[in-house]
């Protein structure tokens, strides 16, 4: 059985409305296996977006848990059904657990990491050094180099190796090794999203979170950018978690989990 890197109980995400509450995710508990692609696909407003953040530690769940290199647990089906209210600290994210303890956020940290019980600084952290983020308008520096977008990264995320040879390698990873020096401007749209993935991948993170990454690509400019996913995790052995509404890019992923109105309908591998 594959080792997960994120698994989810019974996830619910609810957003106050005028005149009441809407559900936008309803009960989702699912499995990350870890170096693996995995895609979530779902038309707009189906949930997925929503799901990613969660996920990525960006937005907390209103109820349910997400457990970050989780231990073995006994197998739950993946799906939606009711979840229990998290509350501030999250129920059973005592000291022992996550709680007080910031080990496993550590840049090498290995302990298993239950969402509800972190501050926001330690959300802060997580990210920070554990993952990595690409994002359909790929946000890249638009005065810097490829090169130094890259660096930008790196500096960021406060790596601690050599940053030049790292630069480098990674952008030989996608492709761009003789483009390292042009500016956004210069390059295509499948480039840039190529600059934004080695940006994202150069600090070593454990996984990655791509929200329609191909979004705004051509047809195949966004079946290289996936193919190269599938490449990085079994070269770099990172895993990739991608949404998309584009049922072409489904061959590619390890994992391929399909939500509709906030509900796991199905999931293939």
């Amino acid at each position: 059985m594959n080792e997960m890197i994120l698994t989810t109980e019974q996830i619910i995400r609810s957003f106050p409305v005028a005149g009441g509450e809407l559900t936008v995710l309803k009960g989702i508990t699912l499995e990350i296996p870890k170096g693996s692609l995995v895609i979530i696909k779902g038309r707009s407003g189906s949930g997925k977006t929503t799901l990613l953040n969660i996920l990525s530690a960006l937005d907390p769940a209103t109820s349910g848990e997400v457990l970050f290199r989780a231990r073995k647990r006994t197998k739950k089906k993946p799906g939606g059904g009711a979840g229990k209210k998290a509350g501030a600290g999250g129920a059973g994210a005592g000291e022992g657990e996550m709680g007080e303890s910031t080990e496993g956020l550590q840049e090498n940290g290995t302990e298993e990491i239950r969402y509800s019980g972190l501050s926001d600084a330690q959300r802060d952290r997580l990210r920070r050094f554990h993952m990595g983020f690409v994002f359909q308008s790929v946000a890249l520096v638009p005065i810097m180099s490829a090169y130094e977008n890259v660096d930008f990264g790196l500096r960021t995320a406060g790596y601690q190796g050599e940053r030049d040879p790292r630069i480098r390698e990674v952008l030989a990873a996608v492709g761009l090794d003789q483009r390292m020096k042009h500016m956004p401007a210069q390059l295509s749209g499948g480039e840039q999203q190529r600059v934004a993935i080695a940006r994202a991948i150069a600090h070593r993170p454990e996984i990655i979170f791509a929200d329609e990454p191909t979004g705004a690509l051509d047809t195949a400019a966004g079946l290289a950018v996936t193919q190269l996913f599938k490449d990085l995790t079994e070269k770099e052995g990172i895993t990739i978690v991608m949404t998309t509404h584009d049922p072409g890019l489904m061959e590619l992923g390890d994992v391929v989990y399909e939500i509709e109105d906030g509900m796991i309908q199905g999931m293939s591998s």
